[in-house]
């Protein structure tokens, strides 16, 4: 029988989420008059999305890594319409182009974007519309090399917010804008994040331990100190596996 160990590990664990958001694609502004027809995908990497500690700011952040990023396009629907209206109706109108890349710095110039991973996807209307996938890119393996890094933001822009992506919708016939500034249609976009959460190593719990001389009053001392609420508490946390016991 081997000897026990002098010590044991109670938290060394990630939490493995996928986060979903939904937006509009538009190209509008309130100010100037040319399109802004680039959507950039910023990410606070410095935040907890689970177990901030309370009061405590230098304990209650993590570094909230995305692994993955997947995104998807609701394309306009194939069923044409009579009459005027806002937007041209003919399936060869409906068609549109995504350009999507995600960016990186290189030393020395972090204030430029270049693109590392790209794909272009001509979306085609659809009578019954699914979600048309344009971008999927494993973030790991894009910097895992160290040749191109992640790009975050700089001088007045949040530092520690990364650009996962950009995205930009164009006329497949003509390259421009698919989309003018005043245009009332937008495309509703679907991303997907793979996050990884570190559990932190210092955590707070609600809890309290009362003392009295009577297993039959849990919270009640006949003689002794009065029951107290329950306060925050340092514990250590270990992520043990999901469960979906209340389903």
């Amino acid at each position: 029988m081997s000897s026990p160990a002098t010590g044991s590990v109670t938290n060394n664990t990630e939490l493995g989420m996928k986060l979903t958001h939904f937006f509009d694609y538009a190209t509008s502004s309130t100010t100037g008059a040319v399109p802004q027809d680039v959507t950039n995908y910023w990410w606070e990497a410095y935040q907890n999305l689970f177990n901030d500690r309370s009061g405590d700011i230098q304990q209650g952040t993590t570094f909230c890594r995305v692994r993955k990023v997947h995104v998807w396009v609701l394309p306009q629907s194939g069923v044409s319409t009579t009459g005027t209206g806002t937007f041209p109706a003919q399936n060869a109108n409906r068609v549109f182009s995504v350009n999507c890349q995600v960016p990186g710095s290189l030393s020395g110039s972090p204030s430029t974007a270049v693109a590392t991973n790209t794909q272009v996807t001509n979306v085609l209307p659809q009578i019954d519309t699914k979600w048309k996938k344009v971008l999927t890119c494993d973030l790991q393996k894009t910097f895992q090399s160290a040749t191109v890094r992640p790009f975050f933001g700089f001088g007045t822009v949040n530092t520690t917010a990364q650009c996962l992506f950009q995205m930009q919708i164009l006329d497949p016939d003509t390259g421009v804008p698919y989309l003018s500034q005043d245009s009332p249609f937008k495309v509703q976009v679907k991303v997907q994040l793979d996050l990884d959460q570190p559990v932190l190593p210092v955590q707070d719990a609600k809890l309290t331990v009362f003392r009295n001389d009577d297993f039959r009053t849990p919270g009640v001392a006949i003689d002794g100190d009065p029951f107290e609420e329950v306060t925050e508490q340092y514990v250590q946390i270990k992520i043990t596996g999901a469960r979906d016991n209340f389903r």
